[in-house]
């Protein structure tokens, strides 16, 4: 707790943002053609999240395997969150001319992003007794350019530090086996809870705002 936290965020200053601003490939599914055609790799959608690792457990491993012979590292997300919807709403909101939206959007987003936090603090005490070293996908966007710092700073405030990704495996949790498979990129530590049965998944994720979902034009997170 307090000044023991630690988190990574997907640079400059020690932060790795991925850009929405092209396609990015769906490793599921990237696999799932690699299988099967050996041809072309489809891309998922821009600005959508993605982070799905498998449809099957066959999947996962050549997966691993391939990133692993070429040194890459599987960096496991576990404060997961819905910053490309803000950011899609956002976007739309300045090419309409709209500032009072904008505003509106702005002034939802850290503390959205503050409760998705204090969800991932609290399902992880659920899960093992205490907090994880957090990581934490963020994406290059309007939104984020405008307010990062403001995220930064509720970082601080509850007691985190950056660190490197290296730093924050250590953490013991990141051993343990992810066996979940599907499209959805979801946080890690669910990954974890749903691996011990539904009941260890803690109820009332917080949501993306009404309104802001309206902005978006996305129908669903």
């Amino acid at each position: 707790m307090g000044p023991g936290r630690s988190w990574w965020c997907s640079g400059r200053l020690g932060l790795r943002l991925s850009s929405t601003g092209r396609p990015r490939a769906d490793s599921a599914r990237l696999a799932a053609a690699r299988h099967q055609s050996r041809t072309a790799a489809p891309l998922g959608q821009s600005g959508r999240r993605q982070g799905g690792t498998g449809l099957t457990l066959d999947v996962k491993a050549d997966i691993g395997k391939f990133l692993a012979g070429r040194g890459y590292t599987v960096a496991p997300i576990t404060f997961d969150n819905a910053d490309y919807i803000f950011s899609r709403a956002y976007d739309n909101a300045f090419d309409s001319g709209d500032k009072a939206l904008m505003k509106r959007v702005a002034a939802a987003y850290v503390p959205y992003m503050e409760s998705k936090l204090d969800y991932w603090e609290r399902q992880s005490m659920r899960l093992f007794g205490r907090e994880v070293s957090q990581t934490m996908l963020i994406h290059a966007n309007f939104i984020n350019s405008d307010y990062l710092a403001d995220l930064i700073k509720m970082l601080h405030r509850r007691g985190y530090k950056v660190v490197d990704l290296e730093t924050a495996l250590k953490d013991e949790a990141y051993n343990l086996p992810d066996t979940y498979t599907g499209r959805a990129g979801i946080s890690w530590i669910h990954r974890w809870a749903m691996a011990k049965g539904r009941d260890s998944v803690l109820p009332n994720e917080p949501e993306v705002p009404e309104f802001v979902m309206k902005a978006s034009g996305f129908d669903s997170e």
